[in-house]
């Protein structure tokens, strides 16, 4: 069955990141209505989600 994600199944298209390189990619004027959440998997981290609020 194809759903058309073959993009999103691609392990050549992962972006491993670190919380500190992805905090770094936040513009300084958006840091402050940032926040992260992170999903472990047997102790270690499984996905980082990073909300920017864009609302003013």
């Amino acid at each position: 069955m194809d759903v058309g994600l073959e993009f999103w199944a691609n392990t050549q298209n992962l972006n491993l990141l670190t919380k500190k390189k992805l905090l770094s990619l936040i513009p300084e004027d958006h840091a402050m209505r940032s926040s992260m959440y992170c999903n472990r998997l047997l102790g270690l981290s499984a996905n980082l989600i990073l909300y920017i609020d864009t609302t003013k």
